[in-house]
């Protein structure tokens, strides 16, 4: 696990990097703002707070801040561990590149396949 600041862009993008050249497979990135970047390894986005998922779901994976709402700790867990588990066979399965109609692709650094809208890793 690593840490930065969140106005610290460049550490963010260099743990973000030091993270792939060591064999990451995913990159699994907390914010609370919605800051897009570029990953050389796909990225699951997990926003702290559910007025940002709101706000940006196409940049969102996962809605962390449902936590604070109430919902169910162990369901929350049990549905990241899913997204998890679900990319990580994506990416065994299929092709880590495709080109343009969607998918996974290090162009987009995130694990949301398929086009906007249609997504199964969007959470609601």
């Amino acid at each position: 696990m690593t840490t930065t600041k969140t106005a610290d862009v460049n550490g963010t993008l260099e743990q973000i990097y030091a993270l792939a050249a060591a064999g990451a497979q995913l990159v699994l990135f907390t914010t609370g703002r919605g800051t897009p970047y570029g990953s050389p390894v796909p990225s699951l986005k997990i926003s702290s707070n559910s007025a940002l998922a709101a706000r940006k779901p196409r940049w969102i994976d996962f809605d962390a801040g449902r936590l604070s709402s109430g919902e169910d700790r162990l369901a929350l867990a049990l549905e990241l561990l899913d997204l998890v588990v679900d990319h990580l066979l994506d990416s065994f399965l299929r092709p880590k590149w495709r080109g343009r109609g969607g998918g996974v692709g290090f162009h987009a650094g995130s694990v949301r396949p398929g086009p906007p809208g249609s997504s199964r890793c969007r959470t609601t």
